[in-house]
């Protein structure tokens, strides 16, 4: 794998990060192989405007970050400016943002130099964050938020580090962000985490709808990103409403109207084929509903992340029609590859009418299972716990969870705690679960990390000139597959929210039921791989 940078996207409140190559590495801007007159410009720089750090960013910008000439140059303005907390300020900063955890020296002391220095506090409580040390994390940030009251930023950062704890005094301090800062992007972004896990979901329209009339003039990033959610919503509870909001979209959004209109039309087929079904016509609604495409695809990622809601739609038209049949096989396939208790419960109730009882069911569902299945080629790579090597080939017989990850990637360390959470429930002995850290620069905090999270997954280093088997490169994390006990990825591409537990506690426990037969004769998949 390569050295990667990485960007944070969002859709139907989830966040990954995306991973780049090298071009868009951090340090492309750093000067390569300055000239002394060069350095000395820049010195002088420094020296004339010792409280410029932008001064200071140009100075640092000449040398690679691990240059040891830059400390010593350090040391040396330090003595010679011993009241400017600019000066360790612009080092620790620097430090902290290449995840040099020396950076917390040079921190504390431009604050023992300015204690209301806001920005000091905010970069010690990333560093803080990245380490896992989380209470810490919070009090740097609750000091920073304090010394800059007026600072959007800060206020939201402390309510986010919140996010773990008490609910209401999350929400609470949330909707601080939103009423002392209206006009902050951050405040869009906390009505928008806020619907995204609100802390009733009876609330989740209340908050989508505040963030429509708040924002829809300006639109910023975050309330595009929450109109498309609230799409989704709103086409699963009430197809009336999310082309209305669709229609709103079209006339006032500006951006992506081809994305809109789109939305519009999904709605409108629904509207129209509940129509038709309510008037018994199932089959006109099936012809509107059988052409409706959400506009997703591995290619151009999701547009409308409604498939299950779509599914369970097309299935209750073919069995108004008069297909049990076909709507039993089409929710056996999708319930094969991303499980919920809603499919299932659909699924049941199909095939009661059919005559199928459960154990039926689980077969017809694996048999789809067996021939979409692979088998993972075997890679082996080191452990951060004790440096022995963990090789695939070596846990045949268990269920085998493997994430891609990294200390730096926000949303990665909001999914393992619950994977854990689901981990805890079930029959641990019998998984195994593997996180592959994709940045290697990052390997000082993956151990703090696991350690202070009480986490059981094996953090492995990831090897950029090994293969991992046959499994295809990773272009956003987190990322997650999940093997059976041959070795074959029975599941692939998914994460795991706050939202989904259910489905990854779904996932292990019916592979740890059915995984090691399939529920055909094991000699027939062994036969397979």
């Amino acid at each position: 794998m390569e050295n990667f940078n990485n960007i944070i996207i969002s859709f139907s409140g989830l966040i990954i990060f995306l991973l780049l190559p090298p071009s868009a590495n951090a340090q492309s801007h750093f000067i390569r192989n300055p000239t002394q007159n060069t350095l000395n410009i820049l010195k002088a720089a420094v020296e004339a405007h010792p409280d410029d750090l932008k001064a200071h960013e140009d100075f640092i910008n000449a040398f690679d970050i691990n240059d040891p000439r830059l400390p010593r140059q350090y040391a040396i303005w330090m003595q010679r400016y011993p009241k400017i907390a600019m000066v360790p300020f612009a080092l620790g900063k620097t430090y902290e943002e290449y995840d040099n955890t020396i950076c917390k020296k040079y921190l504390l002391k431009a604050l023992d130099l300015n204690p209301n220095m806001a920005e000091a506090w905010e970069y010690l409580s990333k560093n803080a964050t990245d380490l896992s040390h989380n209470a810490e994390a919070l009090e740097y940030m609750y000091k920073a938020a304090q010394c800059d009251p007026k600072n959007a930023e800060c206020a939201f950062k402390y309510a986010l580090l919140n996010s773990d704890g008490d609910p209401a005094k999350y929400d609470s301090l949330m909707l601080k962000v939103v009423y002392h800062f209206p006009d902050d992007d951050r405040s869009a972004e906390a009505l928008y985490r806020l619907a995204s896990l609100p802390f009733n979901s009876n609330e989740k329209a209340s908050y989508y709808e505040t963030l429509y009339q708040l924002y829809v003039k300006k639109q910023p990033v975050w309330f595009r990103h929450g109109m498309i959610d609230y799409f989704v919503y709103l086409l699963d509870t009430s197809p009336d409403k999310a082309f209305e909001l669709a229609l709103k979209m079209v006339a006032q959004v500006k951006i992506n109207h081809g994305d809109w209109n789109l939305r519009m039309k999904v709605a409108r087929d629904f509207i129209e084929a509940r129509k038709l079904l309510d008037l018994g016509k199932p089959l006109e609604a099936e012809a509107i509903i059988q052409h409706t495409s959400l506009g997703n695809s591995k290619k151009d990622g999701i547009t409308i992340d409604a498939e299950e809601t779509l599914a369970l739609f097309k299935a209750e038209i073919a069995a108004a029609a008069n297909k049990t049949r076909a709507a039993y096989d089409s929710i056996s396939t999708y319930y094969s590859k991303l499980p919920s208790d809603r499919m299932r419960k659909a699924l049941l109730t199909y095939a009661s009418r059919l005559g199928i009882d459960s154990n039926k069911a689980d077969s017809d569902i694996w048999k789809v299972r067996n021939a979409n299945a692979w088998s993972q080629t075997k890679f082996t790579l080191r452990s951060f716990i004790d440096s022995s090597k963990v090789s695939i080939a070596d846990l045949q017989g268990k269920v085998v969870l493997i994430t891609y990850w990294s200390p730096s990637c926000g949303p990665c360390r909001k999914e393992f705690p619950h994977i854990q959470a689901v981990l805890n429930k079930i029959n641990g002995s019998e998984i195994v679960h593997l996180g592959i850290d994709v940045f290697n620069e990052q390997e000082p905090n993956v151990m703090p990390f696991v350690k202070a999270n009480h986490l059981t997954f094996i953090p492995l280093h990831d090897d950029p000139n090994t293969a991992k088997g046959n499994l295809p490169r990773v272009t956003a994390i987190p990322e997650n597959f999940l093997l059976d006990q041959h070795g074959r990825v029975i599941f692939s591409d998914f994460i795991i929210t706050g939202n989904n537990e259910r489905t990854l506690e779904l996932m292990l426990t019916e592979l740890l039921k059915f995984g090691k037969t399939g529920l055909t004769p094991l000699p027939a998949i062994l036969a397979k791989n």
